[in-house]
């Protein structure tokens, strides 16, 4: 028995396939573009960012043996605040990498570590969530959509929402911690035992 469809069926299907690599091609030339804003805000120019300054101190203080906490240890910064280090001893251990930067290298470090990060958490969140899970307009696997929507939120987030915003600024491990928690707790399986990085954060900070 034959079934009818009409004429236009095929042809619009065939618009939509030839379509959609053209939409693809722009959600990342706006995505591409949102990014590169993003980064020009941050890295642009690297202003004095406190936060990393202490977590560059305190490593050095362990690495040199000099103490944390005992007798008032305070950090003097540049700026004139003089800052106790507040993070518990396996923080000072897991900041030794920054105590081998210059302060402009250790910015930058941060900053593209946070970045990246943050990217990461909000993807998994997406995941989660099954945010876009199909797509007439934008056929393919759906990470790489929940992957490009993450990169447009992250791109937005960095510049104009807080406290994202000032977590940047001030070159602070917040989202480090956030992308622990949810790393553990949020997906149906982890390669890990369940806990190890919700421990790891709690160890930090």
């Amino acid at each position: 028995m034959s079934t009818w469809q009409s004429p236009d069926v095929g042809s619009r299907w065939g618009r939509a396939t030839i379509r959609w690599p053209a939409m693809w091609g722009w959600l990342w030339l706006l995505v591409i573009a949102a990014l590169v804003c993003a980064a020009w805000q941050l890295l642009g120019h690297t202003p004095y960012r406190i936060d990393i300054d202490v977590y560059q101190m305190g490593a050095q203080a362990w690495l040199h043996g000099r103490p944390l906490y005992t007798h008032g240890a305070l950090f003097h910064t540049p700026i004139g605040l003089n800052l106790p280090f507040t993070y518990p001893p396996l923080a000072a251990i897991a900041f030794c990498p920054f105590a081998w930067l210059q302060m402009p290298a250790a910015s930058v470090a941060i900053t593209c570590t946070t970045l990246v990060l943050l990217i990461m958490a909000t993807t998994i969140v997406l995941s989660r969530l099954d945010v876009w899970a199909s797509s007439h307009r934008l056929p393919g696997p759906a990470w790489l959509r929940r992957f490009w929507l993450a990169l447009a939120v992250v791109a937005a987030a960095t510049i104009w929402l807080e406290p994202i915003k000032s977590n940047f600024a001030f070159g602070q491990i917040n989202v480090v911690l956030m992308t622990l928690v949810i790393a553990d707790c949020l997906p149906r399986r982890t390669p890990w035992p369940r806990g190890l990085l919700l421990g790891l954060g709690i160890a930090l900070k």
